[in-house]
């Protein structure tokens, strides 16, 4: 068994942020093990689709120039078995606008 980091990229999300609606999109990571990269991947893609915070971000979305939000797989590096969060916790999503929609 293996640990990797897997760093996911959402992108197209139409949010209200500050009073005001536009495209953003987010990176994560997550610490999965996993038997090779691609089981890692699929991991944590599955684990992130399935929490709580995705799930309210599908509700806010919406379909932007026929475009539906999209998840993937930015990075992954395999890590010590050790590796952990620093504080013990799921890290939260950082935000990145996307430009200025219609």
């Amino acid at each position: 068994m293996h640990r990797f980091l897997v760093t996911l990229c959402g992108e197209n999300y139409r949010l209200s942020m500050e009073e005001e609606a536009d495209t953003y999109g987010f990176f994560t990571t997550r610490y999965v093990n996993a038997s090779d990269e691609e089981a890692a991947k699929c991991m944590a893609l599955m684990e992130f689709k399935q929490s709580q915070r995705y799930q309210e971000l599908l509700e806010q979305a919406d379909i932007v120039d026929g475009q539906p939000p999209s998840l993937e797989v930015d990075e992954i590096e395999e890590v010590g078995l050790e590796s952990v969060f620093e504080n013990g916790e799921l890290p939260g999503l950082s935000f990145f606008p996307m430009g200025e929609t219609k």
